[in-house]
């Protein structure tokens, strides 16, 4: 009987142990277990620091181990880098809410971490209606947390990233609570917060929630992204970084938009009453900062473009050759967003040029714009034209490269089939408006305040 007994026991053991191991392996792969895996950094890898909440940590995440968002960041990455994750679940900025970052042991250790690169993505869990101080205790306190990381002997490159999009089970609802009690208006106000300070402290700054906003899909629970969401914000990151030079910086950014600042007499565009404005880029993604000079004049809105790189000695620019076979640019100046296309590390943009040429007549043209060999190159694709009888009645005509007549559908679908094998992105530019009849004009600025208004253009230039 008493080994009867032992031998149940011993099963009942053995069964508890494998429900426990069946527990914790579940929770450990979901991203539910907190725990974390962190490979030390190995002489001359750039360490990149990712603090942040849930969301960074990969709450609910399949596959946590190798799908939270700094995993696939390091596997992007490679060997040079080495990504730690230091999100804690739940964590807030503020000391006066609930779990506050700075007295977890994660934020001990990413202190200890001495990182190269601070990617810092907090803010989400201060929204719930508990936590919510309002948007001056905010403010304060993120800095007072930011500034922990910044001593005279340590200062990373730092990296400010809004957070992701609310999103709710009633798609009408703006505002309140979703789930895990996170309330998305306040989510909004927090975000103005975070790019006020990365523009007041010329932090380098990621658009986390802009990424996220059209992507309902990514989000299960409403609140924290799924595998694809993490690797969609591990892409971003790696955008931003990926040059980073543990020497110099990123490619020394600071230095060439001091050159940059300098020359202003050389790229500023010198009409008057016209729209005009200047944005700071790396299209050709090649570590070298571009000025670009743009505006729109006459009743037309004819552009004229002005592209100027910095050398690689960064002690002058190289200005780009605008080539305009179609006797016309494109209009560089109004959107802030664009398509861009990669084939073998070389980057293609797509811009319209839009033409009036009477009160009823109308041009779009679509151009492949990209940078090569100091050659600013405008290849047409497409264009459409609008002829108007009346107020009311118009007709329109679509070409294709060759001038040759195609179908509305052809015409919507030219860029998806003459960039069919290209790897897509969407590219934000960061425009500087300018005029010359007001306080506003880059004229009337100083230099340190012209290198603050061009470090806050290069800054916004981001691709996902």
């Amino acid at each position: 009987m008493k080994k009867k007994g032992i031998k149940i026991f011993a099963i009942v053991l053995t069964i508890f142990i494998v429900l426990l191991i069946c527990v914790f392996t579940y929770l450990f792969l979901n991203g539910y277990s907190g725990l974390h895996i962190r490979k030390d950094a190995q002489e001359n890898q750039i360490k990149v620091a990712c603090v942040g909440d849930s969301i960074t940590y990969g709450h609910g995440i399949s596959s946590w181990h190798k799908n939270n968002y700094p995993a696939v960041l390091q596997t992007i990455l490679g060997d040079k880098y080495n990504v730690q994750n230091f999100g804690v679940s739940g964590a807030t900025v503020q000391k006066t809410a609930d779990k506050p970052y700075e007295e977890t042991n994660s934020y001990v250790s990413s202190i200890e971490y001495n990182a190269d690169v601070l990617i810092f993505m907090l803010g989400t869990n201060d929204s719930k209606p508990y936590n919510w101080q309002g948007a001056e205790s905010f403010k304060k306190q993120y800095i007072e947390l930011l500034d922990t990381y910044i001593t005279d002997d340590d200062k990373p490159d730092i990296y400010l990233c809004t957070v992701a999009k609310v999103f709710y089970d009633d798609e009408s609802q703006e505002s309140g609570p979703s789930n895990f009690d996170i309330q998305g208006d306040k989510v909004e106000e927090i975000n103005k917060i975070i790019k006020e300070i990365a523009s007041e402290r010329n932090y380098k700054y990621i658009d986390v929630y802009e990424l996220t906003a059209q992507h309902p899909e990514w989000f299960n629970d409403n609140i924290h992204p799924n595998s694809d969401g993490a690797k969609a914000i591990a892409n971003i990151m790696h955008e931003h970084i990926k040059d980073f030079d543990i020497e110099t910086g990123n490619k020394d950014v600071e230095n060439q938009i001091k050159l940059i600042a300098k020359e202003f007499d050389e790229w500023n565009i010198e009409y008057t009453d016209v729209n005009k404005g200047y944005c700071v880029t790396d299209l050709n993604r090649n570590g070298l900062l571009e000025i670009i000079a743009s505006c729109n004049q006459g009743t037309g809105l004819y552009s004229l473009n002005k592209i100027f790189e910095v050398n690689e000695e960064v002690n002058g620019l190289i200005e780009y050759k605008i080539d305009d076979k179609s006797e016309t640019q494109p209009d560089l100046l109004f959107p802030n967003y664009v398509n861009c296309y990669n084939k073998d590390n070389r980057y293609h943009y797509v811009f319209n040029d839009n033409i009036k040429v009477s009160a009823a007549e109308y041009w779009t043209f679509v151009f492949d714009v990209n940078l090569e060999d100091n050659q600013f190159n405008c290849n047409l694709i497409a264009c459409e034209e609008i002829l108007w009888s009346d107020n009311e009645n118009f007709t329109a005509t679509y070409k294709n490269a060759n001038c040759e007549k195609i179908t509305k559908n052809e015409y919507d679908n030219t860029e998806k089939e003459y960039f069919n094998d290209y790897k897509h992105e969407i590219v934000k530019l960061g425009w500087c408006k300018d005029s010359t009849n007001d306080n506003s004009s880059l004229l009337n600025k100083t230099n340190e305040e012209l290198i603050t208004i061009l470090t806050q253009s290069y800054n916004t230039f981001i691709g996902n």
